[in-house]
């Protein structure tokens, strides 16, 4: 079972016996899960600071964007793609891998589609520094205006129409995530 929503910290408390913090969370909906989580002694819980998701419209229009700047280039569109979340920043995660293993690493990484991509560092005694670039499709707002953004200034430098900032701002506000 697992249940993932958002929701707001109301308090924070020390156990008078475990002397260890008690947190009491407001949840943004009811849900039948939790009635079934009340039942387990032990869950596994994750915090962190609600981010929107990137909306559909968003990435739809930064594949318009690729898709230009590969027909003006020749080049293919993924190319530009991938060349685009590599110099982007903040989208990766660097990992030690041995060496014997970064192929499968590489194969289980890259399948999560074509954004995907791992670039890999000779490190010391067998092991292997692996930078794993997350593609577009795990994207927050930030990330995605970002990534725009970079689209966007790489269009104007090529001659190529794009939307005002104005526009781009309400897309990103469109969420359906």
């Amino acid at each position: 079972m697992h249940v993932k929503q958002s929701g707001k910290i109301e308090a924070v408390t020390i156990s008078r016996s475990s002397r260890k913090p008690v947190m009491t969370i407001e949840l943004d909906r009811d849900s039948a899960e939790i009635d079934e989580l009340l039942a387990c002694e032990k869950v596994s819980v994750e915090i962190k600071p609600y981010r929107e998701k990137r909306s559909i419209n968003a990435n739809a229009y930064a594949w318009t964007l690729i898709n230009r700047l590969a027909d003006k280039l020749n080049i293919p569109p993924e190319q530009i793609y991938r060349e685009t979340i590599r110099s982007m920043g903040g989208v990766s995660e660097i990992v030690q891998c041995k060496r014997n293993a970064v192929d499968k690493l590489k194969s289980v990484w890259q399948s999560h589609g074509i954004g995907w991509q791992v670039d890999t560092v000779d490190g010391k005694d067998g092991w292997v520094n692996c930078i794993l670039y997350y593609g577009s499709s795990v994207y927050d707002t930030a990330q995605m205006k970002r990534l725009i953004d970079l689209l966007v200034d790489e269009c104007k430098a090529q001659g190529i129409d794009t939307m005002s900032e104005y526009e781009r701002g309400l897309l990103l506000e469109k969420w359906n995530g």
